[in-house]
């Protein structure tokens, strides 16, 4: 991962469309879908602003 300066006043995270369906036993599941969950955790405290959407 590329490390970046971020500036919490100004910037947001924007997370898209991470839910249960793409886990593992889904109904939509993906291959080690679920390997992107620690990663957004991570980010999220990172950010003072985060923007979560689900379809």
């Amino acid at each position: 991962m590329a490390l970046v300066h971020i500036n919490q006043a100004i910037d947001a995270l924007l997370v898209v469309d991470i839910q249960n369906d793409f886990c593992p036993g889904g109904a939509l599941a993906v291959s080690d879908g679920d390997a992107v969950v620690p990663v957004a955790n991570t980010l999220i405290d990172q950010y003072d602003h985060v923007i979560l959407t689900q379809d």
